[in-house]
């Protein structure tokens, strides 16, 4: 009965009764206070209060520090009751209870006192700290707070029972402050504070713990005297503070046992229309204790059981039928906040599943908001409808005696008495009537009856009747000016905003836990709500969303709703794009939509085209529909305007597909797009434009197919689309010259629907039939089975080719190459190509481009292979590019190029001959560019076989060589080439170790030809120089040779010698004689025995006698060789037979002494190995004897 825009009150998205106060979601922590700490005057004191209240980790004690001032009031103690006997509860939890222990009363106050044992002034400041906690003991009158003393003294304290002084005046301090010895404390200033203080925060803790346990003693002491009668309230009120003050002592598992004690009481409290607000509000209080805790214990299953029968227990308790809404206030809340603890829980550790996590409560809280909604509409309807919708700005509301005008419910007789009567009840009621007027003025009720709704004694209960019993009856008159004040705010309560802050956390957690069907239904839900509150832009976003999400999952009947609402939240936000977007959907096979509807939104399409604004979507309401009709007109929707349309994200009724009609052309030929269209829409379409944009690497082109005249009336009949017709349309066009050698891609087809130079909307498709529309709505498999005429293409047979390759024109120009097979591995191979112009008119620009192709096989053979045009030039990286110029015709031209492969193996080389050759095509010039491509395959094999073998002075095969010792190193070179080699020269390099014995080495194989199969030997004789236990790298042997046809191309070919092992010897023994002897004839023989050792050797030395040879020299001699130095023996034989005859054999021996570096076994070794066994003796000549001399 109330009101104009004047006197409109706001009010929060829930009814402040069902706000939880923070005191409730706060973790209680036991609170203690701490005086007597100057934190602002004095640093020592900062320090400590910093120590205290700063970096609670979890590893700290539970509790919470307050500082409190010199003078701080705590909050009055009430009477004690000594009997409940006639004691009748007002309510059942007071507001300022929990807030009281929280932050109020502190269950410890520390009394800080700056104090040292050994003060000079220690009389005095024990009597002043006496008199500071006689004064905190009167201001705790009536508490049961613990009270300690903490003296903070400088020096830190002696072990106890060493401090005779400090234990005399600690007790008398106590007895000066009739304090317990066990509540002084003692803190040193230094540097191990942050120890103390942790320490004393647990001693603060343990006291805390015992003041909260005695409190919950006192409670549950009352027990006794309550009866079920009178004092069920207080059977729940004692219960939750017991539950309360356990959770302060962070005893859960107590907490909990109270807690659902508290609420099985209240559930046995008789609910009635007077106090179910405040049961509702304190069940809602004591379930959500219930619930947090047990997921604090990990019992998520108890919290869910829970929090179903708190519902199912209070689900039906509506309360009065004219304040339905805010029950459901009351349950929206209810779950929005069950689902902030489970969220919590699940951030903390706890598991969830797909079909359990809070998504779930934050719907259902969104649905009972959406039911308070609906309520809040049906009470407050007459509000709604019959009074301020019929009013203008601040105007009155006026009531009458005639049956007609008036709108008093419970009206019963229509003389003037009634009218006297009802301003005295008026009156009586604070509303201000003019007994002078017929026209009644009434405002908001003065005074408010919601006045003090925050500072009521107790929670959930009515402003208008605080503490008022449940069993007293209510006043009708207040408690109807208090009904109609609560409906006159929820009026004004945006609910929209509400149910949108909750339907968004239903949808991150739907989101997260991957269940996308549930997401999009919310979404759709929260764009609804966005409609209700008059917010069409954000409305049409989501809107739009889901019209993508639903076309993918081909929900046709879902999305033709959603097309229906996102068309009427496009007419009202007057988006023209959006509008024409949707309706070219809403026209489509795919939307489910009447033949009207469809009519309809048609016509709005081609008003837009024409510059008019559209008509109004149907279920609108007017006056949304009368501001949008001023958008339409202030958008200047009549202007030119050219609208891109991407039909790819619509399933929109017209179709297109685009194909080539073959996947290559050649430089000189036309290319043909064919592009077919398909109409879907039930009404005629006029087009005026059909182009196509073709893409390549570098650029992109657009072709015209189909257009109309400049004319306006002149319309192409082409472009008229009837319903479902097919119609097909050929673009073709020569390609670029910069095109060839690359790939086109058919990039976009663009249909203009409207004039382009006024108003007009551009279809864009990509043409590969992508579209939504374009995809069979059943079974891909069954498409081809539709019928379709006979006079026209079959749209859904066709498979677009979007793609096509631009080639050169066949070339008439012929490429020879001519090379002699195989090439030889590290050789510049000579390959000649002959170009002959068989082109009938000149080419210019001629050039070849030299390429090797990649091996499958061998990835990396292209970089053991080198291709110039010169091998004087410097090498350059493949491609090479050899310019040839201009060729006339029937002419030709030789060019040369050279390839050298470091591996063996098959090079594909690639030759593309490129050049221009001008011709006349449609009577234009056109200068085409042609390639001509070869590829040449050329194995690569070896020259030469060279292997190494290493012989002794005997020229015996030697696995292994001494140092010092001489040995043969003998270089085999066979032939492998299929053609004649020569071998200009060779040449071995030793290693750093390696010593050649001959002061001059001269190539042996030097001018040798050698074919395929034969083999060149060479030798060389080296030494180590010292011994070595890996295998000594001999060298690098080199051979520098040609082909015996080409004498100016010589290669140089260099191969690794094999290793050696070279072992120490201590002695070498070299004998040197004449290569053979004659009978009867002396022949001189020497021994050169020399000490490669550091030590002094002494050695014995037996020569033995042989049948074949009479000697002179030294039989048997004892032989003392210096360290590094050599000692010569000379013998002369005398030959007495003929042949191979074995020499006298010489023997050492070595003393068997320890420390000798030589040892038997290794002397005889030697021996064997250095000196010859047998020598030719050749038969006696006629003539004197001559002796054979001693080879130098």
């Amino acid at each position: 009965m109330f009101l104009t825009d004047d006197n409109l009150l706001t009010m929060s998205a829930v009814p402040s009764g069902f706000d939880f106060p923070s005191e409730l979601s706060t973790k209680p922590f036991a609170l203690i206070g701490l005086t007597g700490l100057d934190t602002l005057n004095n640093a020592i004191h900062r320090t400590i209060w910093d120590a205290f209240s700063n970096n609670r980790r979890s590893d700290r004690a539970p509790v919470h520090f307050k500082l409190l001032g010199p003078a701080h009031e705590f909050p009055p103690p009430k009477a004690k009751r000594n009997t409940y006997e006639w004691y009748i509860p007002k309510g059942i939890l007071k507001r300022n209870w929990m807030n009281k222990h929280l932050n109020e009363i502190p269950a410890v106050v520390a009394i800080f006192y700056e104090l040292d044992w050994e003060d000079p002034q220690w009389n005095e400041k024990r009597i002043e700290c006496a008199s500071r906690v006689q004064s905190m003991r009167v201001a705790l009158a009536g508490r049961n707070t613990r009270i300690a003393v903490v003296l903070i003294q400088q020096t830190a304290p002696l072990p106890t029972g060493e401090d005779m002084t400090a234990a005399e005046r600690a007790t008398a301090l106590c007895t000066s402050c009739e304090l317990n010895a066990k509540s002084l404390f003692v803190l040193p200033h230094g540097d191990h504070l942050h120890g103390y203080t942790v320490r004393l925060e647990n001693v603060f803790y343990d006291l805390a713990l015992n003041y909260y346990h005695h409190e919950a003693r006192n409670v549950k002491s009352h027990r006794d005297q309550l009866n079920k009668t009178t004092h069920q309230y207080l059977f729940v009120r004692h219960q939750l503070k017991i539950g309360f003050l356990n959770e302060l002592k962070q005893d859960s598992h107590t907490a909990q046992k109270h807690y659902l004690q508290a609420y099985n009481n209240l559930l046995e409290v008789r609910i009635v229309d007077t106090n179910n607000l405040e049961v509702k509000t304190v069940a809602g209080f004591i379930n959500y204790k219930l619930c947090k805790l047990m997921f604090q214990q990990n019992l998520p299953r108890d919290a869910i059981n829970q929090f179903r029968q708190h519902i199912e227990v209070f689900r039906n308790c509506i309360g009065p039928k004219d304040l339905a809404f805010e029950h459901c206030a009351w349950m929206s809340k209810q779950f929005s906040v069950f689902g902030d603890i489970f969220d919590e829980a699940i951030r903390q550790g706890l598991p969830a599943l797909q079909t359990q996590h809070p998504g779930f409560y934050y719907q259902q809280a969104a649905q009972n908001a959406i039911e308070r909604k609906t309520c809040c509409q049906e009470l407050c309807k007459w509000v709604r409808e019959k009074l301020l919708e019929n009013l203008p700005s601040n105007a009155v509301i006026v009531l009458d005696n005639a049956s007609y005008h008036s709108v008093v419910a419970n009206k019963t007789q229509l003389a003037y008495s009634v009218k006297r009567d009802l301003i005295q009840w008026l009156n009586a009621k604070g509303l201000h009537v003019n007994e002078n007027l017929r026209r009644l003025s009434t405002e908001y009720p003065n005074p408010d009856p919601l006045m003090g709704a925050e500072n009521l004694e107790f929670y959930g209960q009515r402003p208008w009747r605080p503490g008022k019993l449940s069993a007293e009856p209510p006043d009708p008159a207040k408690e109807k000016i208090g009904v109609l004040a609560l409906q006159y705010k929820e009026k004004n309560t945006n609910h929209s905003m509400l149910i949108i802050g909750l339907l968004g956390s239903a949808i991150s957690q739907f989101k997260t836990y991957r269940c996308p069907r549930m997401r999009r239904q919310l979404v759709v839900q929260m764009a609804e709500e966005y409609f209700s509150s008059k917010d069409y832009g954000k409305a049409l976003t989501l809107l739009t969303h889901m019209l993508w999400d639903y076309r993918c999952e081909k929900w046709w009947l879902l999305l033709s709703n959603i097309l229906v609402r996102a068309l009427g939240c496009a007419f009202l936000a007057a988006s023209v794009q959006d509008y024409i977007v949707l309706t070219l959907e809403a026209l489509g096979s795919c939307a489910q939509l009447h033949e009207e509807e469809k009519t309809r939104v048609f016509g709005n399409l081609e008003r837009l085209l024409k510059g008019l604004p559209p008509d109004p979507e149907p279920n609108l309401p007017q006056e949304e529909v009368d501001h949008a009709r001023q958008l339409w007109t202030s958008s200047k929707v009549g202007d030119v305007f050219n609208i891109a349309i991407e039909m790819n994200n619509i399933t929109g009724c017209i179709e297109s597909k685009a194909q080539f009609t073959q996947p290559q052309y050649q430089a000189d030929q036309h290319v043909t797009i064919e592009v077919y269209i398909r109409s879907c829409c039930p009404h005629p379409l006029q087009f005026s434009k059909l182009t196509v944009t073709v893409n390549n690497p570098t650029y992109s082109s657009e072709f015209a197919v189909c257009e109309s005249s400049s004319n306006e009336s002149g319309a192409n009949p082409l472009l008229l689309f009837h319903k479902n017709e097919v119609k097909r349309f050929v673009c073709q066009f020569l390609p670029d010259v910069q095109d060839v050698g690359k790939e086109i891609q058919i990039g976009s087809i663009l249909l203009y629907l409207g004039s382009e130079k006024g108003r007009c909307a551009i279809l864009r498709f990509t043409g590969t039939g992508s579209e939504p529309s374009s995809v069979d709505i059943s079974c891909p498999e069954l498409q081809h089975f539709r019928p379709s005429s006979a006079d026209m293409p079959d749209f859904d047979g066709i498979q677009p080719v979007a793609t096509a390759e631009i080639v050169p024109r066949d070339s008439k120009l012929e490429v020879t190459v001519v090379h002699s097979t195989p090439a030889l591995l590290g050789e510049w191979y000579p390959i000649k190509v002959i170009l002959e112009n068989k082109e009938s008119n000149m080419i210019s620009e001629v050039s070849m481009d030299i390429n090797l192709l990649s091996n499958n096989e061998d990835p990396s053979l292209e970089q053991a292979t080198q291709i110039c045009e010169s091998i004087s030039d410097h090498i350059v990286s493949l491609p090479i590019k050899i310019s040839v110029g201009n060729l006339d015709p029937n002419c030709n031209i030789q060019k040369l190029f050279y390839m050298r492969g470091h591996r063996i193996g098959n090079r594909n080389i690639m030759i593309k001959v490129s050049y221009n050759l001008s011709v006349v095509q449609d009577g234009l010039d056109n200068n085409n560019s042609c390639i001509k491509e070869t590829t040449v395959m050329i194995p690569v094999v070896k020259p030469f076989d060279i292997t190494a073998k290493f012989f002794s002075l005997k020229f015996e095969p030697i696995a292994k060589s001494f140092a010092k010792e001489p040995f043969v190193v003998m270089p085999h070179v066979s032939c492998v080439s299929p053609c004649s080699l020569v071998i200009e020269n060779s040449s071995i390099e030793l290693s750093g170790h390696i010593k050649s014995v001959d002061d001059e080495v001269k190539s042996q194989l030097k001018s040798i030809s050698l074919k395929n199969g034969e083999t060149g030997t060479e030798a060389y004789c080296v030494t180590a120089d010292q011994a070595n236990d890996q295998p000594v790298a001999l060298g690098i042997y080199t051979l520098q040779w040609r082909r015996e046809d080409t004498p100016e191309l010589v290669t140089s070919s260099s191969v690794t010698l094999p290793t050696v092992r070279v072992e120490s010897a201590p002695l070498f023994i070299e004998m040197c004689l004449p290569a053979h002897g004659w009978v009867r004839t002396p022949m001189a023989v020497s021994y050169h025995i020399r000490n490669h050792t550091t030590c002094l050797l002494d050695l014995e030395l037996n020569m033995e006698a042989s049948d074949a040879f009479m000697f002179a020299g030294h039989k048997q001699l004892q032989l003392r060789i210096l360290p590094e130095s050599v000692k010569t023996l000379d013998y002369n034989l005398y030959p007495l037979l003929s042949g191979l005859v074995a020499l006298p054999r010489l023997r050492l021996t070595i003393s068997d002494k320890n420390d000798y570096p030589v040892k038997q076994p290794q002397l005889t070794e030697l021996l064997d190995r250095s000196l010859p066994s047998h020598v030719y003796v050749m038969p006696q000549g006629k003539g004197n004897p001559t002796p054979i001399a001693i080879p130098s």
